[in-house]
């Protein structure tokens, strides 16, 4: 199966305070990238909601941010910029381009890696893992909600815009409800709609599946099922079924995750 591309967002960060300015700002570890490839990380309001997430590359003091394109990427450069104040760096915002899609994101040079984009919708469901705006409500939604506490957060570095929630709901976790995969015998609804019985929030989809903000304590009363895996992916898979011809099929807990420098 031929490797897919699709259109990203670029911002480059360099200047001798670039590394202090980061690491001030975003969820994760800018520390991590000397001994890893790349790095997911996430932008938050001071309250700890999510604003935008984002893949770091560096080289030497440059780093360069793989985001959502076109209004996003503007949104994400008009932010960075506000929290620039003194800080000796340069940000610049890119033209969009080509990105691979690959098992932890999304990386403009990392072809050997790339999926196609069926094997990249389908390991991404079957982890329930965020995808930008397309899972998340902008402003609203917390990390762990999200399920991006994991692959996109560090709990041992010091602040950051949004920490002391972030770290908050983590530790005493309050997290009532997150994102589940699920798989629908018809069209997905569209984002925000609402499932069948008040089952959950439509997030996005891909085919027949998708992904849906649920209560934990909805999804962990739904009776369990012996149908198996979601695609190759080992995942344990519970449903349930309502008169509008729909079946949930809620993603129990996956067995396998993806990569992240965070808790490598």
């Amino acid at each position: 199966m031929s490797t897919s591309q699709t259109s990203r967002g670029c911002i480059t960060i360099h200047g001798v305070d670039s590394h202090h300015f980061l690491q001030n700002l975003i969820t994760n570890d800018v520390n991590l990238l000397a001994t890893h490839p790349y790095l997911h990380a996430c932008l938050l309001t001071p309250q700890g909601k999510f604003l935008h997430d984002f893949f770091i590359t560096r080289e030497n003091d440059n780093y360069t941010l793989n985001c959502e394109a076109t209004a996003r990427a503007q949104d994400l450069f008009q932010k960075l910029n506000l929290y620039k104040l003194r800080s000796n760096v340069t940000i610049t915002h890119h033209e969009d381009r080509p990105s691979y899609l690959n098992s932890y994101g999304y990386s403009f040079d990392d072809e050997q890696n790339a999926l196609s984009l069926h094997e990249w919708e389908m390991a991404r469901l079957s982890q329930a893992r965020a995808d930008g705006s397309r899972d998340a409500d902008i402003g609203t939604s917390t990390l762990s909600e999200l399920n991006l506490e994991t692959c996109a957060v560090s709990f041992d570095k010091g602040c950051y815009i949004g920490q002391e929630l972030t770290a908050r709901v983590h530790h005493r976790g309050l997290t009532k409800k997150r994102l589940y995969a699920v798989e629908f015998t018809t069209t997905p609804p569209t984002f925000g709609v609402e499932l069948p019985d008040k089952t959950g929030i439509m997030r996005s989809s891909y085919r027949n599946y998708g992904l849906a903000l649920i209560k934990d304590e909805i999804a962990t009363n739904l009776p369990t099922s012996d149908l198996g895996c979601l695609v190759n992916y080992c995942i344990f898979i519970g449903h349930c079924r309502n008169d509008n011809n729909v079946i949930l099929f809620i993603a129990r807990r996956a067995r396998r995750v993806m990569c992240c420098p965070s808790r490598l």
